[in-house]
């Protein structure tokens, strides 16, 4: 990623060591799910709901996602490639064909995602980037919520999770100055309380084993000022 349009979000993709049945995903099951930046304005559609996680790791929060909500479409987006790999054997051991994976950074992928496309997107976790000096690097910044609400349907949602207190308070200050997008659910929850999802994806545990507090906020776009009942 030293070049190209994606060269800017490089310090994003994390390195790590896939295990064999990563490797064998990524080399002989991936293709099957993938999907590339051209591709990407064909996902959205009806009649089929539209979910979208961004930064999955290792899948299994996406996973029973998909198995819940089964007329459902959704796209994994991650740079973290054993956590693709991971992913894509989930997929293939569950059989799921609801669920595409984008190995491209999320801001790339909603500037190409149409208006009005998705009806849930959520981002759970992701890298708090802690150091003042690398705050730049947080992906939660105005511009890319722009284009996540403009992507939402009237009624669609956006859940972001942190354990980090001082990201939960980024998050909603970045927020709180986004059009189209209005704070439904403020949760911070002690890190010896349940979860409020299906699954406890590893950060949300690690965390909650560092006695970090758990933030949950949930989003609704603004164009409807109805509530939703998905979780």
């Amino acid at each position: 990623m030293s070049s190209g349009p994606f060269s800017k979000y490089s310090y994003v993709r994390r390195r790590g060591r896939a295990t064999a049945g990563q490797l064998r995903a990524l080399e002989q099951e991936f293709e099957r799910y993938a999907v590339t930046l051209d591709e990407i304005q064909s996902m959205p559609g009806s009649p089929a709901s539209f979910g979208i996680e961004v930064g999955f790791g290792m899948g299994d929060a996406l996973t029973q996602w998909a198995k819940l909500l089964p007329t459902w479409r959704f796209l994994g987006i991650d740079l973290y490639r054993p956590g693709v790999g991971s992913l894509v054997n989930k997929l293939v051991t569950h059989e799921l064909a609801n669920v595409r994976v984008a190995n491209l950074p999320a801001q790339e992928v909603f500037s190409q995602l149409t208006n009005d496309s998705v009806d849930e997107v959520r981002i759970l976790f992701p890298d708090p980037w802690p150091k003042k000096k690398h705050a730049k690097r947080r992906l939660i910044q105005t511009e890319f919520v722009s284009d996540v609400a403009r992507c939402l349907t009237t009624s669609g949602v956006l859940r972001i999770a942190t354990d980090w207190d001082p990201y939960g308070e980024w998050i909603r200050e970045v927020i709180a100055g986004v059009e189209g997008l209005t704070l439904v659910e403020d949760r911070v929850r002690e890190s010896e309380d349940s979860s409020v999802r299906e699954t406890t994806t590893k950060f949300e545990q690690r965390g909650q084993s560092l006695g970090h507090r758990i933030h949950d906020l949930c989003y609704q776009s603004s164009k409807n000022s109805a509530t939703t009942e998905s979780k």
